[in-house]
């Protein structure tokens, strides 16, 4: 069915690279008058023209399109330079962002469209890293370009029965910070990170030993992750806001009670708001749930999402296909059989499925960004060998990656 004949008449309108961003498609096209961009949501009235980029021209040059902190962004080029710009969907709200750019170089990092669940990048150069804890005590961090170490090293030594519980940008300056725990006595250490340098945090507080860290995401969609704590007796869910100083600051605190049953397993942006939310499984079922948080607040719409059985378990969270939406990876404990759930909120999109199976020794329970094209890859480690190889990803489909290198039995990746 044709919806609109965007070049009337018999030459070619060069429809390119149609991104679906929320309930909307975004695309390249001409009608004859120019390089122009295009939004539609599937009305022949909803489908008009954004922007022209460059009227002297019927060809259209690769634009690509992505979503960040609720916005909508998208790459042109002009006819002289290639530019980036931000977009409401209407022609007075689109502008450049910034001018003269590498449209290869453009990448969704820590506190934006990757979104909530944010890469862990500690020296800021776009670029997921990967922690690793010694059985010793030391934390050392390594440094990605790719598949490849290109610097990092040790961090610190913790103090004994202090583990490593999470990483994200907690304070704002476009660097991971390392989340700590004691297992004896619950309290909670924050390191503020500049690379591997620590320059700030400290003790945070001690909830006490029933309570751990479940997830570090972004309720409140201020840019900085949030602390989620999960009461391992009665399960209820908490949330600390850090403050600048390491702090736990006003708004915090309690979020919702699933049930013992429920475990926290994944965290992202969901729903496209911009907001950290939860995936909660039933140890028991094997249902998955999602909630949608605004803060404290576990929006209305929330709830189930499917059901995979009790052989499979979440073994990590990202936005494998770059539509701006958080994805889920599935692994079957018996196979080892690695599957994603490709989301639209609480929505199974087209394209879900499997992904492949590197066997029962593999584990992925981490990803990341780590070759910069705004999609999350994954990090898969040998829990028999202690390799660890990448696996970049566009949706479902493994697109390149490879070894990365293997450390002794002494080393946990954290």
């Amino acid at each position: 069915m044709l919806l609109k004949d965007i070049r009337i008449g018999s030459q070619d309108a060069g429809i390119a690279n149609i991104t679906t961003i929320g309930n909307k498609a975004y695309f390249e096209a001409t009608d004859g008058n120019g390089d122009e961009i295009w939004v539609t949501d599937g009305t022949a009235s909803g489908t008009r023209m954004v922007y022209n980029l460059n009227p002297t021209t019927t060809l259209t040059y690769g634009s690509t399109f992505f979503q960040a902190n609720g916005d909508v962004y998208f790459t042109g080029y002009d006819g002289d330079y290639w530019n980036l710009y931000s977009t409401d969907g209407t022609s007075e709200g689109t502008k450049i962002v910034a001018a003269a750019i590498n449209p290869n170089n453009v990448a969704v990092t820590s506190g934006s469209g990757l979104n909530a669940s944010q890469i862990t990048d500690y020296n800021a150069d776009q670029t997921s890293d990967i922690t690793w804890a010694n059985q010793s005590g030391e934390i050392d961090i390594w440094y990605m370009d790719g598949t490849n170490i290109r610097g990092g090293g040790p961090v610190f030594n913790t103090a004994p029965g202090f583990q490593v519980v999470g990483h994200s940008d907690v304070n704002g300056d476009g660097r991971s910070d390392i989340v700590l725990r004691n297992s004896s006595t619950g309290e909670i250490d924050l390191w503020q990170m500049d690379g591997k340098s620590i320059i700030g945090g400290g003790y945070v507080s001690n909830p006490g030993t029933d309570w751990k860290v479940a997830a570090l995401t972004d309720t409140d969609g201020n840019g900085t992750s949030d602390l989620i704590l999960r009461n391992n007796t009665s399960g209820e869910l908490d949330v600390w806001r850090i403050d600048g100083k390491g702090k736990i600051a006003a708004g915090s605190g309690y979020v919702g009670n699933p049930g013992s049953d429920w475990d926290v397993v994944g965290s992202g942006d969901f729903n496209y708001d911009a907001h950290g939310d939860l995936v909660l499984r039933n140890r028991n079922t094997g249902e998955i749930d999602l909630w949608f948080l605004n803060g404290n607040t576990v929006l209305g719409s929330s709830g189930y999402v499917g059901n995979p059985g009790t052989g499979w378990t979440v073994t990590t969270t990202g936005d494998l296909n770059g539509d701006g939406a958080t994805d889920i990876v599935l692994r079957n404990t018996a196979t080892g059989e690695l599957d994603a759930w490709l989301m639209n909120a609480r929505a199974i999109v087209n394209g879900s499925g499997y992904i492949a199976n590197p066997g029962t020794a593999w584990t992925a329970e981490q990803s990341g960004d780590f070759n910069s094209d705004g999609k999350a890859d994954l990090v898969l480690h040998n829990t028999q060998t202690n390799e660890v190889n990448l696996w970049y990803m566009n949706g479902t489909n493994l697109t390149g990656g490879g070894y990365v290198s293997q450390l002794d039995g002494s080393w946990k990746l954290s």
